[in-house]
């Protein structure tokens, strides 16, 4: 089982990121963001279901200096990574859920 991490901020993330086992999904997210809400079931299932795979939650009211680091423009954005190194602005790669994250739900659940 994967698992789900609360990040507040950059010591935060660098932790989280430091004990990813594998793909790592970074949910910038806001509380009055209902598409986040939306969202929410499906990410609990992707960290559920996928061993190595670990969901990063950033609230960005929270972390607004994390947010602008990494050109969050709204919410929910999203960005996926296949390792830790390559969880950082310009190298992780913003992804649309319908699609990408999707993809890698079915993958892991093969």
């Amino acid at each position: 089982m994967g698992k789900t991490v609360e990040v507040k901020d950059e010591a935060g993330l660098a932790a989280a990121l430091k004990n990813a086992p594998g793909p790592i999904v970074i949910d910038f997210v806001s509380k009055s963001c209902d598409a986040c809400e939306a969202d929410e079931p499906d990410l609990k299932k992707l960290a559920k279901s996928c061993a190595d795979v670990t969901v990063v939650k950033i609230d960005v009211d929270a972390a607004s200096v994390l947010a602008d680091k990494w050109g969050v423009q709204g919410t929910p954005s999203l960005f996926i990574a296949q390792s830790a190194a390559e969880a950082r602005p310009g190298a992780a790669k913003e992804v649309d859920w319908a699609s990408d994250a999707a993809k890698l739900l079915k993958k892991c659940m093969r």
